[in-house]
């Protein structure tokens, strides 16, 4: 038997699993956002979904860990809800240290069970955008941000007002 061969093998593969803990790891240090916007009959899903994109992308730029559900959905076309992976989803949304909710119309849509199970947890920070807050939003979450202190409900008007308040807000401190 070749005791060097099966030593240095093993001192490889005791190398490696290291570095990819050592990365698994850091990916893990890193704040985990979850943004959420509506995903379904929306009057200009595809406005709203590029200018969140820009969002994400600015994110990601600060090393932030961003999960948005609707990335690879370009159009209501592309979303096919039997083929969404669900698992991936929730468990995003339970793991995420920050939540962002854009809510840009008033329509039925899983963005406000998203935003309770967010605002749920003490030790998760959620900020919800909103257009018209007195409109869009119901009551519980309009004076979720009077109730609870990790909670923020924040009235917008273009997606440049989102970028210009996350720059002053401990996500990207």
């Amino acid at each position: 038997m070749n005791y060097e061969a099966i030593g240095a093998i093993s001192s490889a593969t005791i190398l490696i699993i290291t570095i990819w803990g050592l990365i698994r790891i850091n990916r893990l240090k890193r704040k985990k956002v979850f943004i959420s916007t509506q995903m379904s009959e929306l009057d200009d899903y595809n406005t709203v979904w590029s200018n969140t994109m820009g969002l994400v992308r600015t994110l990601r730029q600060r090393k932030l860990n961003v999960f948005y559900g609707n990335e690879d959905i370009e159009s209501e076309e592309d979303l096919n809800i039997e083929d969404y992976n669900w698992a991936v989803y929730l468990q995003e949304l339970n793991d995420c240290k920050y939540f962002i909710a854009i809510v840009s119309e008033k329509k039925i849509s899983s963005i406000f069970y998203e935003a309770g199970i967010a605002a749920s947890s003490k030790a998760r920070k959620c900020i919800f955008f909103v257009k018209e807050t007195d409109k869009l939003l119901p009551i519980v979450m309009r004076k979720a941000s009077s109730i609870k202190s990790n909670v923020r409900v924040i009235n917008y008007r273009t997606f440049d007002e989102i970028r210009g308040t996350l720059q002053n807000t401990e996500i990207l401190k």
